[in-house]
């Protein structure tokens, strides 16, 4: 989903200050995974975590009338 996007180009995405959770559910072997990934690399999945769900955001709310039909 974020292909386009460099690494640099997610980093200079602003955000308000990131004050709430949102857990999801994942297998046992997946936890194990993440738990061994540098901080860094924890930045990256989060980064990457929040841009996706801002594009499902913006999908939900698409609304093709807006580019089809003057108002």
């Amino acid at each position: 989903m974020t292909d386009n996007l460099t690494q640099e180009a997610m980093l200079s995405i602003e955000c308000d200050k990131l004050s709430d959770n949102f857990s999801i559910r994942v297998p046992a072997i997946t936890k194990k995974h993440l738990d061994k990934l540098t901080p860094a690399q924890k930045k990256i999945l989060n980064e990457k975590i929040l841009l996706t769900i801002s594009k499902v955001l913006h999908d939900a709310d698409f609304n093709p009338t807006k580019y089809l039909k003057e108002e």
